[in-house]
């Protein structure tokens, strides 16, 4: 995941202190998902993304890059406006948990990779 500060002219942020803060990150669906399971899960992103109140609406994104090895890749870009990092922090994982729930309620799930590691002189593991 990636954050970064975007620069802002003194002039705006003078008054208020404000600070808006890149959250990058993508999201891994099973390839087991539909097309309409995908396409539910990234509207409901965009809605949320509209809808929340301290996301950048207009410079925010989310789109389904590719179908990886063992996923469905959906990179999620979003600027969150704040006055310190503790409050981005704290609406990062608002947004975490709220876009959770989407893909719960879509049908689908997030998922990780698996990996089997053979350790020298240990037996290889049986085969499903």
């Amino acid at each position: 995941m990636l954050k970064r500060r975007l620069r802002i002219p003194p002039k705006k942020t003078r008054n208020n202190n404000l600070h808006i803060i890149l959250y990058r990150t993508r999201l891994r669906l099973s390839l087991q998902a539909t097309a309409r399971q995908m396409q539910q899960v990234l509207e409901s992103i965009r809605e949320l993304i509209k809808q929340h109140a301290v996301i950048n609406e207009e410079t925010s994104r989310v789109r389904l890059l590719e179908f990886g090895e063992y996923a469905q890749e959906i990179e999620l870009c979003v600027y969150i406006r704040t006055h310190d990092f503790v409050e981005h922090l704290e609406q990062r994982e608002d947004a975490n948990l709220s876009i959770q729930g989407i893909v719960e309620a879509s049908g689908t799930q997030l998922v990780v990779p698996t990996r089997t590691t053979c350790l020298e002189g240990s037996p290889a593991p049986e085969p499903n």
